[in-house]
C-alpha cells in the first residue's frame, strides 16, 4: 500500500508518542502499513523535539497519557494546541478515561487496548480534517 496522502501531496505525518516499546512497535507498524508517516518518541521530550523540527509536516499527534520524564501525554497535547495548534490530537490511555472538558478543543480520546481497525479509521478521518500550519517564514 502506497503512502497516505494529504490533500496538497505531501504524506500524511503522525507523531506517536509511548514509553512501551512493544505498543509503540506495534501502532507505528500498523500506521505505516495504513500509509501514513509515522514518526516515533519514546516520551514527551522526544516529541518535542520532533515537533520542532518538523511542525509543518505533522498532521496528527498520536500520544499515551502514562509516560515518564517531566511532562505526561496529557500536559502534552495541551503544550502541542497552544504552539501548533492546526496538528490533530488523539490521546490514549488503558487507565485513565478523560471528559471532553479535559482535553483541548478538537483532541480525541481513544481507549487501550486499541481496536486496530477502529484506531486506524479514527487517525484516518483525523488527518483529513487536518489544518494547514501557517507559511513558514
Amino acid at each position: 500500500m502506497g503512502t497516505l496522502q494529504s490533500v496538497s501531496a505531501k504524506p500524511v505525518v503522525v507523531v506517536l508518542v509511548e514509553d512501551e516499546f512493544l505498543i509503540r512497535a506495534l501502532m507505528a507498524d500498523v500506521l505505516s502499513d495504513a500509509g501514513f508517516d509515522v514518526r516515533e518518541a519514546a516520551d514527551a521530550h522526544e516529541a518535542l523535539v520532533i515537533l520542532q523540527a518538523h511542525q509543518g509536516e505533522v498532521s496528527l499527534l498520536f500520544t499515551d497519557i502514562h509516560m515518564p520524564g517531566t511532562m505526561d501525554g496529557l500536559a502534552l497535547v495541551h503544550h502541542v494546541h497552544e504552539n501548533w495548534p492546526w496538528i490533530r490530537l488523539l490521546i490514549a490511555s488503558g487507565k485513565a478515561r478523560l471528559e471532553p472538558s479535559d482535553l483541548p478543543p478538537g483532541a480525541h480520546f481513544v481507549p487501550k487496548p486499541y481496536d486496530l481497525k477502529d484506531t486506524v479509521d479514527r487517525v484516518r478521518r483525523m488527518a483529513i480534517h487536518h489544518t494547514a500550519p501557517p507559511t513558514m517564514q
